[in-house]
């Protein structure tokens, strides 16, 4: 359970060297007993970074790959799920089954991003390891406003700045924090202090030129590597860190939403509307921006199931109480929640998932809320059927039609 193998040159189970597309990548397996922060030390002690998440004692061979798997390393390298190489899993059946690219490719797919469990439970997974970062610089800064209004022109002017944000390679978090200030915490890898000036802190400084009433004040953090910057920031100053409770604050449960870039780009005004008003009807709720969308996020060719709306999403914002994150639901139609932030009183929280992989299923007569199985509908589709999928209360099934 708390095993971990590093690979310098790792080939998934069951491929060869003459499989199509056959790469040896440098790879960690870990145990499912393994913590994220226990992980982290390994792998940087191995001049190597990882996708992985902020907890520290969730599990890295779990959830967070399983559901999609944010970091501030994504617009980078992508989503944790994008970066697992190979599930050792037991099936609901009790069988061993390993998942990978050449074998059980179904259920590969599926783990990645289909969300945690499943109808399996996880092993052993293998992680995509990258060479250390050669550098990193860290922003942070605050900007505030004397009223409301003045504030949420700041805070569009703020939104209107990501997609060039996006393409020099930022990303982070922001915290409004009343609807008259906002805190930001960026992070720019493999990258120096002279970009880092150009691309965010003189555009901040020209909104404080700008306007007279904007407050601006902050910094840019210069560090060797990504380990060395967690300790001094993220662990703030210890020598390992520890966990963060993202599921409540002060007994509120969480509420997401993934922001398009659409809408980052094309919408600022109405998105900072939207987020002042949460901030003024609901003045206890916290209010985050997480900036961990494009970049690799957005790579095409990323064939699992990480719902598509990652894929064209610059923001994840959480807002505690579902009445708050209503508001950016109105916004952004047809987007969704993370599901590993997600608020589970929800009220389109699914009950019975659909799950198929792209192609699979086109021409499918859905009865409501259905599950499926992509084998199923292959086997049915390549008798030349069509397919449909009943959801009661106790189970789900597949049936010609």
């Amino acid at each position: 359970m708390k095993s971990m193998r590093f690979h310098h040159r790792f080939l998934p189970s069951g491929c060869s060297h003459r499989s199509k597309g056959a790469t040896y990548l440098p790879a960690v397996t870990v145990g499912a007993g393994v913590k994220w922060e226990e992980l982290y030390q390994a792998v940087f002690d191995r001049k190597f970074v990882l996708v992985g998440g902020g907890s520290s004692s969730v599990g890295a061979a779990g959830g967070h790959p399983q559901g999609g798997g944010r970091s501030p390393l994504s617009p980078t390298f992508g989503l944790a799920a994008d970066n697992v190489l190979e599930f050792s899993v037991v099936t609901s059946d009790g069988s061993l089954a390993v998942a990978n690219r050449c074998q059980n490719q179904h259920l590969y797919w599926a783990m990645r991003g289909g969300g945690g469990g499943g109808g399996t439970f996880g092993i052993a997974a293998t992680h995509w390891l990258y060479p250390a970062l050669d550098s990193l610089v860290f922003a942070q800064y605050n900007l505030s406003t004397p009223d409301k209004p003045s504030f949420q022109r700041t805070l569009a002017q703020f939104t209107e700045l990501h997609p060039s944000l996006e393409r020099a390679g930022w990303a982070g978090t922001f915290l409004i924090t009343n609807t008259t200030e906002l805190t930001l915490s960026y992070l720019l890898p493999n990258s120096g202090m002279e970009l880092a000036s150009a691309t965010l802190g003189a555009p901040l400084e020209e909104l404080a030129r700008e306007d007279p009433q904007l407050r601006s004040s902050g910094s840019l953090q210069s560090f060797p590597s990504f380990q060395e910057f967690r300790l001094a920031i993220q662990c703030q100053g210890r020598s390992s860190c520890r966990d963060v409770d993202t599921a409540t604050t002060a007994g509120i449960p969480l509420a997401s939403r993934r922001i398009p870039r659409t809408t980052v780009a094309y919408s600022p005004g109405n998105l900072a509307e939207a987020m002042v008003r949460i901030r003024e009807l609901f003045p206890r709720v916290s209010l985050t921006g997480v900036f961990v969308g494009g970049g690799a996020v957005s790579r095409d060719g990323r064939d699992n199931a990480v719902n598509p709306a990652w894929r064209r999403v610059l923001w994840h914002v959480m807002a505690e109480l579902s009445a708050a994150n209503a508001i950016l639901v109105d916004l952004t139609p047809g987007s969704g929640a993370y599901g590993n932030e997600a608020d589970f009183d929800e009220a389109q929280w699914p009950v019975c998932v659909e799950i198929c992989m792209k192609g699979v299923g086109e021409r499918k007569s859905d009865e409501g809320n259905g599950m499926t199985i992509a084998k199923e509908q292959e086997e049915i589709q390549a008798s030349g059927g069509e397919w449909k999928a009943q959801c009661t209360p106790k189970h789900a099934k597949i049936q010609k039609v």
